[in-house]
């Protein structure tokens, strides 16, 4: 599996290892809240499809025991890390 999704992107793959989030922004008053996904940079579209592709990866590896496991993962690192 980890020679797949190298070869897939190395950086899919490093997205399992570092894991992603979700880009959030700051607002005035400080708190911190989600960026809407129209107002992504083309970086935060980039990290985001590396961590499609690992976990697109990742459930085409799954049985059915295991998908049930990892479906509602919304990150490569966490269905890594549960399998």
């Amino acid at each position: 599996m980890r020679v797949f999704i190298r070869a897939l992107d190395i950086k899919a793959r490093r997205s399992i290892l570092i894991g992603w989030s979700l880009p959030i922004v700051r607002v005035d008053d400080g708190t911190i809240s989600l960026k809407s996904e129209i107002d992504w940079s083309p970086q935060d579209d980039l990290l985001a499809s590396y961590n499609t592709k690992a976990l697109h990866a990742i459930f085409n590896g799954c049985d059915i025991e295991q998908i049930m496991l990892i479906s509602s993962c919304e990150t490569a690192k966490e269905a890594w890390e549960i399998l």
